[in-house]
């Protein structure tokens, strides 16, 4: 999270502009300071791939219903590049995804 903080990508500045993602050790640390405690953790970048594939390809297919709508060349290449881009980091297991619970302490 630090490392990348003052950093700006291709997906900071057009996906989520101004967005950081906090990492794991952040979290937990954070969660700890609120009297939070880490009960479980699931790790489901694999799958999260396997999703990112399928929606592309469904936005693929309905490429030009999306155009009818009126979202421009630019849009509708934006939205094949990210998923094909996040799919390619989450399959290669550099990216990935966790749900974590917590309990009180």
């Amino acid at each position: 999270m630090l490392a990348a903080a003052g950093s700006q990508t291709w997906i900071t500045k057009y996906i989520f502009p101004g967005g950081i993602i906090p990492s794991q050790a952040a979290i937990r640390s954070e969660s700890q300071t609120a009297g939070l405690h880490q009960l479980h953790e699931f790790s489901f970048g694999q799958d999260f791939a396997r999703t990112l594939r399928l929606w592309r390809e469904r936005f693929a297919e309905h490429r030009e219903g999306v155009a009818a709508l009126g979202f421009d060349e630019t849009f509708r290449r934006t939205w094949e590049l990210y998923p094909a881009y996040s799919e390619a980091g989450f399959a290669a297991g550099y990216l990935d995804v966790h749900q974590m619970v917590f309990g009180i302490d």
